[in-house]
């Protein structure tokens, strides 16, 4: 993911998320299961193995992401669960954002929906005063 190997068996060797096992032709391709840092586990599994309770409202392969990402959108919230394993939130529906959503609110997050209702919402509680 974004150049990074969350592997359990790349964390144990290199203590985070590493590029040093990467090679996209490889990872990318139809033998990814044949790397030496491939590990089938579930995701119990793999929440027990970082120390993160499991939770309902985070599902570790479909919402990690980078610790960088960013959005000028004053709802998106990036949660630090362990070192160089982040997820994002949206403050606004107090909901998780899947890593395949996220460009989305970084790139467009003035265009986006929720963003609007929450800006049309907070402006309407302010002309109340």
């Amino acid at each position: 993911m974004n150049g990074l190997c969350y592997s359990p068996k790349t964390i144990e060797k290199y203590g985070s998320p590493s590029d040093e096992p990467v090679s996209l032709g490889y990872c990318l391709s139809d033998n990814y299961n044949e790397c030496p840092y491939y590990t089938a586990r579930s995701g119990e599994e793999l929440y027990k193995y970082m120390g993160v309770e499991e939770s309902a409202n985070i599902y570790l392969p479909i919402h990690i992401i980078p610790c960088n990402y960013n959005s000028e959108c004053p709802f998106f919230e990036v949660k630090q669960i362990d070192e160089n394993v982040c997820v994002a939130r949206c403050t606004y529906l107090d909901k998780y954002i899947t890593r395949s959503s996220v460009e989305k609110c970084i790139k467009y997050w003035d265009k986006c929906p929720f963003y609007r209702m929450a800006s049309e919402k907070a402006a309407h509680s302010l002309s109340k005063y």
